[in-house]
């Protein structure tokens, strides 16, 4: 969500342009050239027959997020490092599950 500041010396044309930047157009306009996903429900029919991104726009009505722990940072490398380990081949893949789930899990208590 945008806001602008009270203390804003140009309240007006921070809003101005805020309403400029979020509308319907101009969305499509951005999304087209970075091949992002829409926020906006009235995009996402457009954005499903997009070889690139298709995927993504149908699952944007459902999909939710999940807790990542205190450390969202040190739970993407958590992820990470699994997709690498797996992709090594050197233990079973449960194995390696485990290690992220724990890895994880380190990240829910304050250090």
């Amino acid at each position: 969500m945008e806001t602008v500041s009270h203390k804003s010396k140009n309240q007006d044309a921070a809003w101005d342009f805020l309403q400029f930047a979020t509308a319907e157009e101009q969305v499509k306009s951005y999304l087209n050239y970075v091949k992002k996903p829409t926020a906006l429900r009235s995009l996402v029919n457009e954005q499903i027959d997009d070889a690139e991104i298709g995927i993504f726009a149908g699952q944007l009505l459902t999909s939710k997020s999940w807790y990542q722990g205190l450390d969202a940072h040190a739970t993407t490398e958590a992820l990470k490092k699994m997709v690498e380990e797996t992709n090594n081949h050197e233990e079973e893949i449960e194995t390696v599950m485990k290690r992220a789930v724990d890895r994880i899990q380190q990240t829910t208590y304050k250090k």
